[in-house]
């Protein structure tokens, strides 16, 4: 949420900014309309309404389609195209996994250890393992 807050902050006054698919105007300098809003809403409750009504994207961890872990692409030529190297496919939550409803959380981390199951190649499995670390509970807290 502190990323829609510091956004919202470099508005300029009459500004309409689309926001996570949320479209944002701000119409005074401390008031800014939001659809589905009462009136006008203050930084903080503005963001709040946004991150209520952004727009969901599926959480998906898998094995890189391209490289098939091993990060190098095609013929072995630097690295992989698709993934860019950490021979995983990842698609996070739109407001990050600090923000991330604890069903996408639960969802990645399952996805993560399928992958695993499957990985032949060592960096996909390092990549795998940093990110299962991450989305251990406490540890986005932690990062905070």
């Amino acid at each position: 949420m502190e990323r829609i807050v510091a956004l919202l902050q470099t508005m300029l006054l009459g500004e309409t900014v689309t926001v996570n698919g949320v479209s944002v105007r701000r119409t005074t300098l401390l008031g800014f309309e939001v659809p589905g809003g009462r009136g006008l809403l203050d930084m903080r409750e503005a963001a709040r309404k946004i991150a209520g009504l952004a727009k969901t994207r599926a959480v998906r961890v898998a094995i890189c389609s391209r490289c098939g872990g091993d990060g190098l692409g095609r013929r072995d030529r630097g690295a992989c195209g698709l993934c860019h190297g950490p021979g995983i496919q990842v698609t996070e939550p739109l407001l990050g996994w600090r923000e991330a409803r604890p069903a996408d959380i639960t969802a990645a981390t399952t996805q993560a250890y399928v992958a695993l199951a499957e990985a032949r190649h060592p960096r996909a499995r390092a990549s795998l393992t940093a990110l299962l670390r991450m989305l251990e509970p406490g540890a986005l807290q932690d990062s905070a």
